[in-house]
């Protein structure tokens, strides 16, 4: 370990092709007390502070590496908690799928967190407080995608999590959207499980309070979370399920996307929505199937002997949600699928359309060029073309003919020639018919 902290000047000295440095947040708490600090090099070699009460303590370490890995950290982290080669292969890899594994002594847990980016959730919010809800299109949904690392240590004291950026060529998709910029985000989830954690946290020192005073402390703050509570399997309750939750605004946006479309008249419906309806559902299965692994590690952590009861009853609320959240997002795929129908219908109607248009026109100056072509012939024996006045005897045939005709297609639209033809037919047939025997 001290060896790792003079990487110039050690036996082994060596770079780290990673980022100078990121990050490390460390949060130790039980019922009473939650300290959130940044640690120095003395937190590497010395042991865990006790904290003030009866109730057991919890350490969270957490490594933000979302700009880039800092790999000197993250060996320091793994020579101080024993954690095993192959899961830090893993984290430096950083193509690992979501699953779970016990390396060693710890239980370990990669998982994909897919959210929204920061920039679409601001135009979101915009979007709906100016009420633009029947008026402007709804941006453009785009999915922000990161990858977190879990150890869970035997005891169930210690919480170890680095969560890492993961572009969108972890996505089978990327070759299909060559050329897509990189999406930008912030994931919330970390951020916000350390604030949940310190909420409720009273003052560390109450000796010098009054009764009055500490009950209003205790009014404003509230009871202590939950989780504070709780051993670090239930950490690990509250990680998966907001990453869980973090899905649920991606149907939703999807769904408003799609509902600005069908509220817009078919005919409106352009080439670049209907290229975008098609990819929307190519990134519906992208994203289900980026989800349903998470299924399958909630139910290993469930059905398995990795955490207490307790916490595998927590964690079959979220395989509910999880599930809940792929039938969601499975229903965008037959909106998209409705809006495809409407579109080809219409152009199905427009071809008709076009086709009926042509019909007419055909229908009305067939007679005229057969009439054409007919005294267009080149014979001698014409009496016509040897009349006086015969130019005007020809207008007045091809007038007539297209006279009928017109009045023939407006017959047949109206369908009273239609229904006089099906009773002429009826007669006819019945006259065929002869007298019937009794």
């Amino acid at each position: 370990l001290a060896e790792l902290f003079t990487p110039s000047g050690g036996m082994f000295q060596w770079q780290s092709p990673g980022v100078d440095t990121c990050p490390i947040s460390v949060c130790d708490y039980n019922v009473e007390v939650c300290r959130v600090s940044e640690p120095g090099q003395d937190f590497y070699f010395r042991r865990r502070p006790s904290l003030q009460g009866r109730s057991h303590s919890v350490r969270w370490v957490h490594l933000e590496a979302a700009q880039g890995l800092d790999r000197l950290n993250l060996l320091r982290l793994a020579v101080k908690y024993n954690l095993h080669p192959l899961s830090i292969k893993d984290v430096l890899d950083n193509r690992t799928a979501t699953k779970v594994d016990r390396y060693g002594s710890n239980y370990v847990v990669s998982v994909d967190i897919l959210g929204l980016p920061m920039d679409f959730k601001n135009r979101a919010s915009r979007w709906r407080a100016h009420g633009w809800a029947d008026v402007v299109e709804p941006p453009r949904v785009r999915i922000h995608r990161t990858h977190a690392t879990i150890f869970l240590s035997p005891d169930c004291d210690t919480f170890l999590t680095v969560h890492q950026e993961r572009s969108d060529k972890s996505s089978w998709l990327q070759m299909w959207r060559q050329g897509v910029e990189h999406v930008h985000g912030f994931c919330r989830v970390w951020k916000g499980l350390q604030e949940d954690l310190q909420l409720g946290d009273g003052p560390e020192d109450i000796s010098s309070q009054t009764a009055a005073d500490l009950a209003a402390t205790k009014k404003k703050i509230g009871p202590p979370k939950r989780m504070r509570q709780e051993s670090a399997e239930f950490l690990l309750y509250e990680s998966l399920h907001r990453v869980v939750q973090q899905l649920r605004p991606i149907a939703e946006a999807y769904a408003q996307r799609l509902g600005f479309m069908h509220q817009m008249p078919v005919s409106q419906l352009t080439k670049d929505w209907m290229d975008e309806v098609a990819e929307i559902k190519l990134e519906v299965y992208d994203v289900i199937r980026s989800i349903r692994p998470l299924k399958s590690v909630v139910k290993h952590l469930t059905e398995g002997e990795v955490i207490s009861k307790t916490a595998a009853m927590y964690l079959e609320d979220v395989n509910d949600e999880i599930e809940s959240t792929i039938a969601d997002i499975e229903h965008i795929t037959k909106m998209a699928v409705t809006l495809e129908s409407a579109h080809q219908r219409h152009r199905d109607k427009s071809t008709s359309d076009t086709l009926f248009a042509l019909s007419i026109l055909s229908a009305i100056f067939l007679p005229l060029q057969f009439a054409t072509s007919w005294y267009g012939m080149n014979f001698v024996e014409m009496p016509e073309l040897e009349w006086e006045w015969g130019y005007y005897y020809f207008k007045s045939v091809m007038f007539c003919v297209f006279l009928t005709s017109v009045l023939s297609i407006l017959l047949f639209s109206s369908g009273c020639l239609s229904w006089m033809c099906c009773v002429r037919v009826a007669s006819c047939c019945g006259r065929g018919r002869g007298p019937q025997r009794d």
